[in-house]
C-alpha cells in the first residue's frame, strides 16, 4: 500500500513516520494500511490518496482531510458613543476555520429580523471583510451587536456597545386637550427621549403651576430610558382651566408642547406676578384666564 498527498496538483509521497500498521491488526495486515498526524494543524487539510496494488490489479481512493480550527471572533472597537445621525462602523475579525456562516445580531436578534434591519432599511450594511455599517445612526440603534461565527462543530461570538452621545430632548407622547366638568381628577402626562435624559418643567399660561397640595407633579424613567412627567389635578375646579405646557429640556436643547384644559365655569383670572422684558426685544403675556366656554377676551392698559 502507498500513501501520498496532493499539493498544488502534485502527489508527494508521504514519509514513512506517518505511515503504521492499526495496532490491533495482525502479523497478516497489509503494510502502511494506516497514516498517523500527530498534532493535526490547519496546513495538514487537504486531498489524500491511499493506493493499493497486488499481482492482479491496482486500486486507489482519494480522502479529503477537513481540518477545524476552534473559531475565535473579536468585535472591534468594543465600544463606542455615536451622535445622533452620524455614521459608523464595526468590524468582526473571525480566526479558525473553517467559517461556514457569520451573522450580526443587535440585543441578540439578527438584523434580518429586526424592524429596522437590513430588509427594510438601508442604514445597516453589511460590508465585505465582515464589516457592519450603521448610516445615519437614530435612538434605536443604542444597543449590544453580536458577531457569531460557526461551523458544524463549533461557534465563536463576541459583542459591541453603541451608545448615544448627546441628543435633542424629543416628545414621543402628549396630553390632549380636554373639556370637562368640575370635580373629576385630571392627569396630564408628556413623555420624552433624549441624552442626557431630559428634565421636565410645566407651567400653566406661562407661569408656574399653582402651590397647591391638589397638584402633584411626578417624574421618573423607564428601563428604555425614556422620561414620563405627570401633572395630576385632584378634584379639579373651574379656575384650573388653562393653556398647560409640559417642557423637555437638556444640555442639548428643548421640547415644549401646550394644550388646554377647558373645565365648565364661570370665568376666573388668576393673579399675575410681576413681569420682565427686555428693551427692543419681542414679549409675549399670556392671559391666565379659566372657565369655559369663554366669550370674549379684552386687554387694557
Amino acid at each position: 500500500m502507498e500513501w501520498y498527498r496532493e499539493i498544488e496538483g502534485v502527489l508527494s509521497d508521504l514519509p514513512p513516520t506517518s505511515k503504521r500498521p492499526p495496532s490491533s491488526s495482525s502479523s497478516s495486515s497489509p503494510q502502511n494500511s494506516v497514516v498517523h498526524l500527530a498534532q493535526v494543524r490547519p496546513q495538514d487539510a487537504g486531498s489524500y490518496l491511499c493506493r493499493a496494488n497486488n499481482s492482479h490489479s491496482v486500486d486507489q481512493v482519494v480522502i479529503q482531510l477537513v481540518v477545524y480550527v476552534p473559531l475565535h471572533v473579536q468585535v472591534s472597537p468594543p465600544t463606542q458613543i455615536v451622535d445622533v445621525g452620524r455614521s459608523t462602523s464595526l468590524r468582526c475579525l473571525v480566526s479558525g476555520s473553517p467559517i461556514h456562516s457569520l451573522v450580526w445580531l443587535k440585543d441578540g436578534v439578527p438584523l434580518a429580523e429586526l424592524e429596522n434591519g437590513p430588509s427594510s432599511s438601508p442604514r445597516f450594511e453589511v460590508g465585505p471583510r465582515e464589516v457592519l455599517k450603521l448610516v445615519r445612526v437614530q435612538p434605536d440603534d443604542a444597543g449590544m451587536y453580536q458577531c457569531l461565527a460557526s461551523n458544524d462543530f463549533t461557534t465563536g461570538q463576541d459583542s459591541s456597545q453603541i451608545r448615544l452621545g448627546s441628543v435633542l430632548p424629543e416628545l414621543v407622547y402628549r396630553f390632549s386637550e380636554q373639556t370637562i366638568q368640575p370635580g373629576p381628577s385630571v392627569s396630564l402626562k408628556c413623555t420624552a427621549v433624549g441624552n442626557p435624559p431630559p428634565q421636565f418643567t410645566w407651567t400653566l399660561d406661562g407661569f408656574a403651576l399653582p402651590e397647591s397640595e391638589r397638584f402633584l407633579v411626578g417624574q421618573y424613567v423607564t428601563i428604555h430610558d425614556h422620561v414620563i412627567s405627570h401633572v395630576n389635578i385632584t378634584q379639579a375646579r373651574d379656575e384650573d382651566g388653562g393653556l398647560y405646557a409640559c417642557q423637555a429640556r437638556n444640555a442639548m436643547g428643548i421640547a415644549l408642547h401646550t394644550a388646554r384644559l377647558n373645565i365648565y365655569g364661570p370665568p376666573f383670572v388668576r393673579p399675575v406676578p410681576p413681569i420682565k422684558g427686555v428693551a427692543g426685544k419681542n414679549l409675549q403675556i399670556q392671559c391666565p384666564i379659566s372657565g369655559y366656554p369663554i366669550e370674549s377676551i379684552s386687554w387694557e392698559r
